[in-house]
């Protein structure tokens, strides 16, 4: 039996109120609140987030992403971001994830640290954005120097997550020197791709002790076909195959 001291940290990745209801009584630890998660995530409208940081008890994560596709924002979308972090944090957000990038990926430092202070003083996670820059390790520093909590990462550069064999092991292995190079400066944070039967051999990897994850089955693949939701049994079994792989190292 897992003490909460030990217990992996699951957070799960919602975009609604019902789904973020859900997680929680499933087993979430802390929730990533964002619009059309099938778009990896959009900015979710003030009073969604002012109502699930009402009906959950867990910290609520608030994404500022103002629009799909690319994560090279003009200057008024920098500062629609900004005012759309100050907004989520007025809404009870426990925090602000957000990602920007030039035209050639790296982090935007100005940029970035006006949308941070724009957060005043939550937690800031930097978000998949992380896995299109040139050189992680570069971006961990640029990230450090910032003073941004968290990256959220695949370990891999691209938006396919191998959930399984050589690959899904890559990406693991890389994490966990994300993980070693971060020296508890920032925390690591593993998305993408991580399910009940990965999240055990993820955690030991990666030596990461939180795993984020949406949860959801896979799209049918109908043109017509509403976007798949949250499976509450697929978190209640995330949750289990983490604690079962805490308990197994106490």
């Amino acid at each position: 039996m897992t003490t909460p001291a030990q217990r992996p940290l699951l957070e799960i990745a919602v975009d609604c109120v019902e789904d973020a209801v859900a997680a929680c009584h499933a087993g979430a630890d802390r929730l990533e609140l964002v619009a059309d998660l099938h778009t990896q995530g959009l900015t979710a409208p003030a009073a969604i987030i002012r109502e699930v940081v009402r009906a959950c008890p867990v910290p609520v994560m608030a994404m500022v992403r103002p629009r799909a596709g690319d994560f090279v924002m003009d200057a008024s979308e920098r500062r629609e971001m900004q005012r759309e972090a100050a907004a989520a944090v007025e809404a009870g957000a426990a925090g602000v994830v957000f990602g920007l990038l030039t035209v050639t990926g790296h982090v935007p430092v100005e940029a970035s640290r006006e949308l941070v202070a724009s957060c005043r003083g939550v937690e800031t996670v930097f978000h998949r954005a992380f896995d299109f820059t040139p050189d992680a390790f570069e971006a961990l520093e640029t990230l450090v120097g910032l003073g941004v909590t968290r990256i959220l990462s695949a370990g891999v550069g691209t938006w396919a997550t191998p959930g399984e064999g050589e690959a899904f092991e890559a990406r693991c292995r890389r994490l966990g020197e994300l993980r070693q190079a971060a020296g508890g400066r920032i925390q690591i944070l593993p998305g993408g791709g991580f399910r009940p039967a990965n999240a055990a051999q993820a955690l030991m990897l990666t030596g990461c002790q939180a795993l984020h994850s949406a949860c959801r089955p896979a799209a049918s693949g109908l043109p017509c076909g509403a976007p798949p939701r949250l499976d509450p049994a697929m978190v209640g079994a995330m949750r289990r195959a983490m604690d079962a792989a805490a308990g197994s190292k106490a």
